[in-house]
């Protein structure tokens, strides 16, 4: 990996520690909207983020016109909401009487909306009714975006030519990361711009997906720009040509010993390859029947897609020989043994592919095997990968 994608993945902590601290005039000294726009809002949903111009504040929405499109955001549907100047005035949904009376005086129309101000703003920005936003809707326009900004890619030659680079081991559930170092260091993430673009071999031609976003934070809190969860990312610390790129994809502890410094969130989005596990879950268990062309179960065994990707090709055992002498740390003698028994349970694999009991079987008899020639100390710490 070259000087300058290590210095995009292990950026010093200070920058990451930026603080996001508010300042700004006391309430006592705002005056309401005197000119033709409303307060700016920056308002966090459980799936989604609305920044714009607030134009009217209603008993139990906010309307908001964002990129010349009028909002209809419920209050309930708010996590937060942030108003420019005057800091998070709505948490889960809940702002005070006194708050509202201040901030709909701070909108565009602070009297409200008439059916005929209704009527005109509609026909002035084409629309027919407002466009109501939910949890829903954001997730779709993310997917929608990413796939719109990555059509192109889908030939890896452009994705090369741009300046995205395969980084890291293929993953049995993921492909391979091919990475772009500028946006990686972008302070802010774009749908239609992801940093990583996941690749695999699927057929015999180099297939587009997926995609994922990166983003340095800090205290253990995901990033909140794109409409997911937090419990929709997983964390890296050190570069990806560490111990953690395996480490951290397999569930374990993302804090490496000895390494200090931000870490890196990371969330998948598999918009090019259906996932029976959902859009943004970190495997795609389906991606080892695509790479050999059957048709993935709609109730995916991980422990048969585990046993397909091993029989897929030297990509699958490679990987699973890397992720056995990181986790596990077998010496020289158990190191060359367990080759042996991931080379020898390949072959079964590819027999049973793709029945699934049978590779599930073939899987559960790699680990007797491998439980048999390794000191116990080594199966503990491999026990966390099974």
């Amino acid at each position: 990996m070259s000087g300058l994608m290590r210095r995009a993945l292990f950026i010093p902590a200070a920058l990451a520690t930026i603080g996001a601290c508010f300042h700004g005039p006391t309430p006592e000294r705002f005056q309401p909207a005197q000119g033709p726009k409303g307060i700016e809002v920056h308002l966090a949903l459980s799936r989604d983020r609305v920044r714009g111009e607030l134009l009217a504040f209603q008993d139990t929405a906010l309307i908001v016109l964002r990129d010349n499109q009028i909002l209809l955001v419920p209050l309930g549907s708010i996590r937060s909401g942030v108003f420019k100047q005057r800091g998070t005035l709505i948490e889960n949904g809940r702002i005070s009487q006194q708050e509202r009376t201040r901030i709909r005086l701070m909108s565009r129309f602070p009297a409200g909306l008439t059916p005929e101000l209704r009527a005109r703003l509609l026909t002035a920005y084409g629309q027919t009714e407002f466009q109501r936003v939910s949890a829903a809707s954001g997730l779709a326009e993310f997917t929608a975006r990413a796939r719109a900004g990555t059509e192109r890619f889908r030939d890896a030659e452009v994705a090369r030519a741009v300046g995205y680079r395969p980084v890291g081991p293929d993953f049995p559930g993921m492909g391979r990361h091919w990475i772009h170092p500028t946006l990686i260091l972008r302070d802010s993430l774009d749908p239609a711009q992801p940093p990583v673009l996941e690749y695999a071999d699927i057929t015999g031609r180099l297939t587009l997906v997926g995609v994922a976003y990166a983003a340095l934070v800090k205290d253990g809190a995901p990033p909140t720009s794109l409409p997911v969860q937090a419990s929709d990312w997983h964390f890296h610390q050190g570069t990806v040509e560490q111990e953690s790129f395996l480490r951290s994809h397999v569930g374990l502890g993302h804090v490496m010993p000895g390494v200090e410094g931000p870490r890196i969130a990371v969330l998948h989005a598999w918009i090019w390859l259906d996932n029976p596990d959902g859009l943004l879950a970190t495997d795609n268990w389906a991606l080892p029947y695509a790479r050999l062309g059957y048709p993935a179960p709609a109730d995916v065994s991980p422990d048969a897609a585990r046993a397909l990707a091993l029989a897929a090709g030297d990509g699958g055992r490679a990987y699973l020989e890397a992720l056995m002498r990181a986790v596990g740390q077998p010496d020289a003698a158990e190191t060359a043994a367990v080759a042996a028994v991931v080379a020898r349970h390949q072959a079964g694999a590819r027999a049973q592919a793709p029945n699934a009991t049978q590779l599930e079987q073939c899987w559960a008899a790699l680990w007797r095997d491998v439980q048999a020639i390794v000191r116990p100390e080594v199966w503990e710490r491999l026990q966390a990968v099974q």
